[in-house]
């Protein structure tokens, strides 16, 4: 343990997200939620694949599993999507506009073949061709499996049903193909979802939240990912206690080190937390200054008011 009693440091990557697992498990038990941040999905992902097994040991989840769909964006660009050849069988296509051929806005298409003839999708058995002269009304997603239990928590990707892009929910219910929410809102499970794990959040969405305590988990493998902003944006959402769970203190330190232009101490990632805070309040500070009236000359004090320029007093 260094300085500050920040780091949780582990000999490889699945030691390290086993302590951050039961070390999560204990705030839960204590009736708290730590906001979990990790900068890379695949270590979020194996994360909450381990939270979820040990909340069921636990009892805080339910036992009953279910498979939902979740849309994985493939970052195309509009030229892309035009091209046949960047189509495989099985991709989903989601139109947020309506396009030539009876295509209409929110309709998911679902790729069964590309070739020179062109790109064949099929909806509820029916089979078209995409006029991908017009590719800039839709998207494309890879369709991924997404285990889901009553307790479990899910990150929106992508506003829908009016739920906001980044928002996080857990599972009240799941009835049939509907799947309620803890706020009352619901999902069309019979559909692939704009969602993902909502156990842990990237440092990107994590600018939006506050909580007590923020546990990031910066794995070696993660480093590459990791910038300054992302470091010091998991401190500063903390408002009680930051931790960084890693396989490698040295390799962390040094990584924030290069992109800052000197070592970081783990007293010094601590206090990035007071200085954001410090930061934040001397930019109120400074608006306020700048809406205050100005004056040519002093106000005059109001047990001075109505003396007249024989006092020697300008009023």
């Amino acid at each position: 343990m260094r300085s500050g009693d920040v780091y949780r440091q582990g000999d490889d990557r699945q030691t390290v997200i086993a302590q951050l697992v039961e070390d999560v498990i204990a705030e839960k038990k204590a009736g708290k939620d730590p906001l979990v941040i990790a900068p890379v999905h695949r270590d979020g992902e194996a994360f909450a694949a381990a939270l979820s097994e040990r909340m069921r040991q636990e009892g805080l989840m339910g036992q009953e599993k279910c498979e939902l769909t979740r849309l994985d964006p493939l970052n195309v660009s509009e030229a892309q999507r035009q091209d046949w050849t960047r189509y495989q069988a099985g991709q989903v296509v989601e139109f947020h506009r309506p396009a030539s051929g009876g295509f209409s806005p929110g309709q998911q298409w679902r790729v069964i073949e590309s070739n020179e003839q062109g790109v064949r999708v099929q909806r509820k058995g029916c089979q078209k061709l995409l006029p991908l002269e017009q590719a800039e009304r839709w998207r494309t997603y890879e369709p991924k499996p997404l285990e889901a239990s009553v307790g479990a928590a899910l990150q929106v990707t992508r506003k829908t049903a009016g739920l906001r892009t980044g928002e996080v929910r857990a599972i009240r219910a799941i009835e049939g193909n509907k799947v309620v929410l803890d706020d009352g809102r619901t999902l069309d499970a019979s559909k692939a979802l704009h969602v993902r794990q909502g156990h842990s959040v990237t440092s990107q969405v994590s600018q939006s939240k506050e909580r007590q305590k923020v546990f990031a988990l910066a794995l070696t493998s993660a480093l590459p990912q990791l910038t300054e902003i992302m470091s010091l944006v998991s401190v500063s959402r903390a408002q009680e206690e930051a931790r960084v769970y890693t396989d490698s203190v040295d390799a962390f330190e040094a990584a924030v080190g290069r992109l800052i232009g000197h070592r970081l101490s783990a007293l010094e990632f601590l206090e990035g937390r007071e200085v954001a805070q410090q930061k934040r309040q001397q930019e109120v500070a400074r608006q306020a200054e700048a809406q205050r009236p100005r004056y040519a000359t002093p106000p005059v004090p109001e047990h001075k008011q109505g003396l007249s320029l024989e006092h020697g007093i300008d009023v």
